[in-house]
């Protein structure tokens, strides 16, 4: 049964905003807005979210709900719908996935910039991410951004195997939307009457316009989203002022969904107390009907190794370690604590992603990827790293036929007469190695192996790299060879559990950033390291932050716990005051 605001919102005449807090039941809401459009013959609906989980979740309830008019909907994300529309259009193109790109950034970087040049790699990849979040970016000149050079280096290399990203998807689909009929390009916007659209705080510019340009032919749109939880402004996301946007641009009526059927007073209060501390916010009543009895503690902690201890210790006491979750600000207090973990439990790193997109673990998967999916353009950044210039690979290349099946088994067949401390025929030997090795079922013994031998030969960043960070690119080496020698079977089926879904790890505690989290929930939530210039971030924005935390704390249905290491160099987060829970520490 549907409260009051949740029936408004199904019962809107024409575009609608609605902002929906955790846990209000907004799938709920989008479920049945659906069927009751779908009543009229004549309406035609596309859902439109984030994930194809999200996607698939929502037509199979639509479809259950009104399945006489299944085949006038359509659901999918962004960049499923642009594909669809591109492809209907006749256009053909080969997509690289995240690792492909993350493979291609990591080789912009390091051809199109200087080692003078101060510039990390995880900013690259904001700056590109934030550039082609845009239909026709202005850049700034090179001169200036050298980030300009590592965007140009990665657009030439898509280009040169005709390859295109998820991005350029939306960003084609929306300049075909604006060509005329009939011109090279055009491409068709979607014939459906209505437009459903999830986490509409989430959008960047260039999906507002593809949003836009189905307003522009006829479509009636519905947004759903949270202000209060848009936290990926680095990539663009509008926010606030993508949803009061639309509510001027189409004039939609304002329904506000604020109050919460997820988790109970406890953790409501303290939550609601924290996010009214940002001005730029659309206002929300943020009630709970949960009745139930929540529990809400924060944990004081004398070292870094007393707040794992502490952690560990609670998960084994409540005798149910799926059921939690730790939640950390960075990937990096979240290896320490795994290296700490106890031997009676199991953890996964869930929406980890980060971890393997960093430089060092990046490296190492793309060489275990190379030998067991025989692959041979993963190898190229492991040769590059190891001193092979472009003219080498390019032979390389070109001898092995890579475009062509069986490259890798071209490339170990290779007989040369050049030195072994060259970088190709130092790899050679020692793939064939592993691959004996594989075959005689010592696994993990070839994954410490592909860890020593990137510490040995491989080259990270500028030759002036200080002891500590060339020290912590070699503890990420390990931590990757542990990860995956942690897992079972053959090489390929742990490459695939490593990318399992969270569905398919019941039973482990789960460990993600604060980011990873939106969107999920736990009955268990353990916040660790809120400690000031920790949470907030010194690098984030004070606002975005306090979102973050309040995303963090929203996760929990039964059980949230926070903790901070108190100590000469550290003091709890302001978001403990502000929340109100400093009162509780030490209890």
């Amino acid at each position: 049964m549907l409260n009051e605001a949740q029936s408004r919102a199904v019962e809107v005449h024409g575009h609608c905003l609605i902002t929906a807090c955790p846990g209000s039941g907004k799938t709920t809401v989008l479920e049945h807005r659906a069927a009751h459009l779908l009543k009229k013959p004549d309406v035609t609906i596309i859902g439109v979210t984030f994930s194809s989980e999200s996607a698939k979740e929502l037509e199979r309830r639509v479809k259950a709900r009104s399945p006489e008019a299944a085949k006038r909907t359509l659901f999918g994300t962004f960049h499923g719908l642009c594909k669809k529309q591109l492809e209907a259009g006749g256009q053909k193109f080969r997509l690289v996935n995240e690792l492909q790109q993350a493979d291609l950034i990591r080789r912009a970087f390091t051809d199109a910039l200087d080692f003078d040049e101060l510039v990390d790699f995880d900013s690259c990849l904001a700056f590109i991410e934030s550039v082609k979040s845009a239909v026709d970016p202005i850049l700034p000149s090179p001169h200036v951004e050298p980030r300009v050079k590592v965007y140009e280096r990665y657009e030439e290399l898509l280009r040169q195997t005709g390859a295109y990203d998820f991005a350029d998807l939306l960003r084609l689909a929306v300049r075909g939307m604006r060509t005329p009929p009939g011109m090279k390009g055009h491409v068709a916007p979607f014939k459906a009457t209505h437009l459903l659209v999830d986490e509409w705080q989430d959008t960047d510019p260039v999906q507002y316009d593809w949003v836009k340009e189905h307003i522009t032919h006829g479509a009636t749109v519905t947004v759903v989203g949270d202000d209060d939880q848009s936290i990926y402004s680095w990539r663009g996301a509008g926010g606030a002022k993508a949803m009061t946007d639309f509510r001027y641009l189409t004039q939609a009526t304002h329904v506000s969904l604020d109050t919460t059927y997820r988790y109970p007073r406890e953790i409501m209060k303290p939550a609601a107390q924290l996010i009214v501390n940002n001005i730029e916010r659309i206002p929300k009543a943020l009630t709970t009907a949960n009745l139930g009895k929540g529990v809400v503690e924060v944990v004081r902690c004398s070292s870094k190794e007393d707040q794992h201890a502490k952690i560990w210790t609670a998960v084994l006491e409540s005798g149910e370690p799926g059921n939690w979750v730790v939640l950390a600000r960075t990937n990096s207090q979240l290896e320490l604590l795994e290296t700490s973990l106890p031997e009676s439990l199991t953890c996964i790193r869930i929406g980890g992603r980060s971890f393997w997109e960093m430089q060092a673990p990046a490296l190492y998967l793309s060489l275990v990827r190379s030998i067991a999916a025989n692959e041979m353009h993963s190898l190229d950044i492991v040769l590059k790293a190891a001193g092979m210039t472009e003219e080498g690979l390019a032979k390389l290349h070109q001898e092995c036929r890579s475009a062509q099946p069986g490259a890798i088994g071209r490339f170990l067949d290779q007989k040369k007469q050049g030195s072994i401390a060259a970088p190709d025929e130092r790899l050679r030997a020692q793939m064939k190695q592993w691959r004996s090795m594989i075959g005689a079922g010592d696994i993990n013994l070839v994954l410490r192996g592909m860890s020593h031998y990137l510490k040995s030969y491989a080259r990270l960043g500028s030759k002036d790299r200080s002891q500590s960070q060339v020290g912590r690119d070699n503890m990420r080496f390990d931590a990757a060879a542990a990860i995956l020698c942690r897992l079972r079977g053959a090489l390929h089926s742990r490459l695939h559990t490593l990318m399992q879904s969270e569905s398919e790890r019941e039973g482990a505690v789960k460990l993600m950033t604060m980011h990873a989290s939106k969107g999920l929930e736990f009955k268990h939530v353990w916040v660790m390291g809120c400690e000031d210039g920790v949470i907030p971030s010194q690098k984030g924005l004070l606002d975005e932050e306090r979102r973050l935390f309040y995303v963090a704390m929203t996760r929990a249905k039964h059980r949230l716990s926070v903790s901070y290491v108190i100590g000469e160099n550290s003091k709890p987060s302001p978001f403990l005051f502000e929340s109100g829970l400093f009162a509780l520490a030490g209890r």
